[in-house]
């Protein structure tokens, strides 16, 4: 389970432990899901923040190795999920739930929740991890 912020910052900086990461996801050595809705939220932020077009947005979302999951899939769960945190991260929490993963993120809100329905991790803590295995 991949949050938004991680995604850009391999964006922004594809040598940091975020791109790491996606590079372990197209190494097939890890699985990485986000919801669907975090795709707009990506190239929200990629145009903002990075200057990049649309065409270029698109095209950096398709070569991605993430499992985009529609809102259909996991909303059974948003209700529950918005009893920790509110908003679109909710969606990120709810599909955590769901598969029973291990939600990476930087997002503090995220990282402040305290249950054990949710798996969570900062990004770094888990990059160690998975650099050992």
């Amino acid at each position: 389970m991949i949050d938004t912020n991680v995604i850009f910052s391999a964006a922004y900086n594809i040598h940091s432990n975020a791109g790491k990461l996606i590079l372990s996801g197209i190494e097939g050595k890890i699985q990485l899901i986000a919801p669907e809705i975090a795709k707009k939220e990506l190239q929200d932020a990629l145009q903002k923040k990075l200057g990049f077009s649309i065409d270029e947005c698109n095209e950096f979302i398709k070569s991605l190795p993430i499992e985009w999951v529609p809102e259909s899939v996991y909303a059974p769960l948003l209700d529950r999920a918005s009893q920790f945190i509110k908003g679109v991260d909710s969606h990120f929490v709810a599909l955590a739930m769901l598969v029973d993963g291990i939600l990476i993120t930087g997002d503090r809100e995220i990282l402040d929740i305290k249950s054990r329905e949710v798996k969570i991790s900062k990004l770094a803590e888990f990059i160690k991890r998975i650099v050992k295995n």
